[in-house]
């Protein structure tokens, strides 16, 4: 592509509340933005956004992909249901323009190519603004056109804010004296990543040939104690204490109504403890496969199923089981609540009833 060799070039960034809607299909509501008799020679550019934590390790150069613009040949639009903010524009459009301006010129968008970001800026005679995956934010673009330059955003796209707040948690609740294994499964877990986050941002520029960051996650920043506590937490190596500390949190974790603070603190660290038992067992030889074979302890939770429950059976089983004392406290347990999430509301007359019957119930 030359400089001059086209007319209006259209930059579009889809934002979030797009709808979820395949660039092909967003490109074509850049028409709305120029007559009709300006689609032919016209361009649509969508730079493809790109990932904090794998950028610095692409091969490649930032793209985009380039469409034209034509008039679709049998000249009639099709319904339009697409949702978020590229549907109701162009539903607004269709109400608001004038009969002599919504007859037969409707549009097609075509993928003709990409290009590296570095050539289109050659065309344009200004680098193209790029964006990083989860900062397309509406609140973003509207304070990008203050800025020819990258800003700092909150972080919305990395792991580290939530990874803080469990920890921070984790200390408020008292679980490096209470469970030391689960604190430190969650501490040395959360400095790798942190590890990883930081690497991410060191590699990844604000600007390069051709293109700009539009805005990047501001960088974590733990308070000095919280890191200091990161930097000198090595997991446990008894695999025996680590066992009897899993099973155990189990039991606790699932009595824990589901508004208490240490519900999701204790819920990460169980996954975590199951998988070092599972690497331990992968590394000393006793399984081959970390996701199917079984582990001690690792795998005796309860795994969570549903199916019609209905027959001779069941009834007399049924018949077997007296109400809770309290059964709107029983209805708020971890436990409960994540097997009445497994049920299918629509089977709640059938076999919703009674598996919810067989939680709430105790044996007699």
């Amino acid at each position: 592509m030359q400089a001059g060799a086209v007319g209006d070039l259209i930059y579009l960034q889809p934002m979030e509340g797009s709808g979820g809607v395949h660039k092909d299909g967003l490109a074509v509501y850049a028409a709305e933005l120029i007559e009709p008799r300006w689609w032919a020679d016209a361009v649509v550019v969508i730079p493809i956004e790109e990932n904090l934590r794998f950028f610095p390790e692409h091969d490649h150069a930032p793209l985009a992909w380039v469409y034209q613009l034509t008039p679709r040949a049998d000249g009639t639009s099709e319904p339009d249901s697409s949702g978020g903010v590229f549907g109701g524009m162009r539903r607004w459009f269709s109400r608001t323009m004038p009969p002599e301006l919504t007859g037969p010129a409707v549009p097609n968008a075509h993928w003709a190519t990409s290009m590296d970001l570095d050539e289109l800026a050659r065309v344009v005679g200004r680098p193209v603004p790029l964006w990083l995956n989860d900062t397309t934010t509406t609140d973003n673009a509207e304070r990008s056109l203050a800025y020819d330059r990258t800003f700092t955003t909150t972080d919305t796209v990395t792991e580290w804010p939530a990874a803080q707040d469990r920890l921070t948690r984790a200390i408020e609740v008292g679980m490096p004296g209470d469970y030391p294994c689960a604190f430190a499964a969650l501490a040395v877990e959360a400095a790798e990543g942190l590890t990883a986050i930081r690497s991410a941002h060191e590699h990844t520029p604000d600007t390069g040939p051709g293109w700009y960051l539009v805005c990047r996650p501001a960088r974590p920043a733990p308070p000095i104690e919280l890191e200091q506590q990161l930097a000198a937490t090595r997991l446990v190596t008894d695999l025996d204490l680590v066992a009897a500390e899993l099973t155990e949190l189990r039991a606790v974790e699932g009595e824990l109504d589901i508004d208490d603070p240490r519900g999701e603190v204790y819920a990460e660290a169980i996954g975590l403890l199951e998988w070092q038992l599972r690497r331990a067992a992968k590394e000393a030889g006793t399984i081959r496969d970390l996701s199917h074979d079984y582990v001690p302890v690792a795998d005796d939770g309860f795994l969570r199923y549903h199916a019609p429950w209905n027959g001779p059976v069941v009834d007399a089983w049924s018949k077997t089981l007296t109400p809770v004392t309290d059964l709107d406290a029983t209805l708020r347990l971890r436990r409960v609540r994540r097997l009445l999430e497994t049920t299918h509301p629509t089977r709640s007359c059938g076999p919703t009833a009674i598996l919810t019957a067989a939680m709430c119930w105790s044996w007699a």
